[in-house]
């Protein structure tokens, strides 16, 4: 029989969770505070924050892979309509000369124009789009129609910087195949690539 490691011990062991940070520990890691369990790295925080007269944070209800699939489609179909408004608009000024479109290799640079202006306006409309909702709302319409809303992880609202950082992130998470989304089926706090990147949680919005 394998002899058993600490770590295999610890892992048998009763675990509490932190207040503050909410990750897991055994008992006799923590501190008890009236009815809360404190960690070590978080009892000066947590002083603080009864100094200041604040409220602390509350443990969040996470949302899930397929409920933040479903939001993600709904921001797509809403990003449809400006996306071919732009097409439209690109169209209409490239095939102005329909001679641009030939199979010249000299004269496919108008193509190619075609599609790096068509990819970037793409890319500002949905930035500005999901900067302007989650920085004012925490919420893009997708998410707001599931009852979502993504903020820091102690429960604070993300800043406009923060929604933009995150928009970013998330074409890291689209270029890997979009393994970055699959990461939040089996995290712990249902975080895609983004989040842990950008310290942001998708959680259900209180009622």
């Amino acid at each position: 029989m394998p002899l058993r490691t600490e770590e295999n011990r610890t892992q048998d062991k009763e675990t509490l969770q932190c207040a503050l940070c909410g990750k897991r520990y055994t008992p006799e890691e923590l501190l008890r505070f009236e009815e809360r369990w404190i960690c070590a790295r978080c009892k000066p925080v947590y002083f603080q924050i009864l100094q200041e007269g604040a409220s602390l944070p509350e443990h969040f209800h996470y949302g899930g892979f397929w409920i933040r699939f479903v939001a993600l489609m709904i921001d797509g179909v809403i990003l449809q309509i400006p996306g071919v408004c732009i097409n439209l608009l690109l169209t209409t000024i490239f095939l102005g000369d329909p001679q641009l479109f030939t199979a010249n290799s000299e004269e496919d640079i108008p193509l190619f124009g075609f599609y790096t202006l068509s990819a970037l306006l793409s890319f500002t409309v949905s930035t500005i789009y999901s900067c302007l909702f989650l920085g004012k709302y925490a919420a893009t319409p997708g998410k707001m129609v599931c009852g979502l809303q993504v903020i820091r992880s102690n429960g604070n609202r993300i800043s406009y910087g923060r929604a933009f950082g995150r928009q970013c992130a998330e074409m890291l998470s689209q270029i890997l195949f979009f393994m970055g989304y699959l990461m939040a089926a089996f995290d712990v706090e249902k975080r895609a690539l983004h989040d842990r990147l950008c310290d942001t949680r998708v959680v259900y919005k209180k009622k």
